[in-house]
């Protein structure tokens, strides 16, 4: 279990959203999946060394569902708008 305090994680999680929809939109965008495994290495990082958490859990703050858009090539953006 992710060692992120809940509303800490989520408002980190709607951030990353907003800011990924807001560059597709400006045109700024220029990869989904760099953009969305950069968010996750600092997340990560975050998790260890503010958090505490170990090799073991330091994924645990990151939302699954990123990582499955990413494997499968499914478009981020179009999942997002999806889902608002």
């Amino acid at each position: 279990m992710s060692n992120f305090n809940a509303d800490v994680r989520k408002a980190i999680i709607d951030d990353v959203e907003r800011a990924l929809i807001g560059r597709d939109k400006t045109g700024a965008l220029e990869s989904e999946t760099d953009f969305i495994m950069g968010a996750c290495a600092v997340m990560r990082v975050i998790n260890m060394k503010l958090y505490g958490a170990n090799e073991e859990e330091s994924m645990d703050c990151i939302p699954p569902i990123w990582l499955m858009w990413v494997m499968s090539h499914r478009s981020i953006v179009d999942a997002l708008k999806d889902k608002q």
